[in-house]
């Protein structure tokens, strides 16, 4: 399992993820990285209650997703954050399948960090919204 300390805890590095991560996508998951100098590598995950319905399917698939990168934790690259977006097609693949893809995915980390950030649409949507706050009338 996971430990806690390698995990993202704080919603503005969820946000900073959204915003200026660059992605990588794959048929099981979108991963968006951040290059973070000076500090540990980090991970966290997203799935939508949309997506997945139950809360049981969601837990199950984030709980399958640490074992994961517990595993191979090694191979991440150091000072960066990742974030992981499960697709609901996730909660139906073989764990070695899912294991491997992941692997697959994380070997394209060092091409997708040398390309520009892009931007999600989650993420310009959240920081237009909290850019400026409304100012209070005195």
């Amino acid at each position: 399992m996971l430990d806690k300390a390698r995990r993202l805890n704080k919603k503005r590095d969820y946000i900073k993820l959204a915003t200026q991560g660059r992605p990588i996508h794959g048929p099981y998951c979108a991963l968006r990285i951040r290059k973070q100098p000076e500090l540990k590598s980090l991970v966290g995950f997203i799935t939508s209650t949309k997506a997945m319905k139950l809360a049981i399917d969601r837990n199950r698939v984030k709980r399958r997703m640490r074992a994961v990168i517990h595993e191979i934790w090694k191979d991440i690259p150091n000072n960066v954050h990742l974030l992981f977006i499960l697709k609901p097609i996730i909660k139906d693949i073989e764990y070695r399948i899912l294991r491997e893809e992941i692997r697959r995915m994380i070997k394209k980390i060092p091409f997708a960090l040398e390309k520009p950030a892009k931007f999600s649409s989650r993420g310009v949507k959240y920081t237009k919204k909290h850019e400026n706050p409304p100012s209070s009338h005195t």
